[in-house]
């Protein structure tokens, strides 16, 4: 299992290395089927996921596809 948080997703503040960031760790996760973890406020980081959960003061609200 993979966690990554918010900040290496955004990539340090700039959104356009984000892209390339999620592209390997969504071809890591396919290649070596591990289950992968993203924490983020960002629906556009979001839609790379196969499952979303929306929590709200730390607790899920509920779980959708990605957007």
């Amino acid at each position: 299992m993979g966690l990554v948080e918010r900040a290496a997703t955004h990539a340090g503040g700039i959104r356009k290395r984000a892209s390339p960031i999620l592209d390997l760790l969504k071809s890591l996760q396919q290649e070596r089927g591990v289950t992968l973890v993203l924490v983020t406020h960002s629906p556009r980081v979001a839609r790379v996921a196969d499952r979303v959960a929306y929590m709200v003061d730390g607790r899920i609200q509920r779980e959708a596809p990605p957007l």
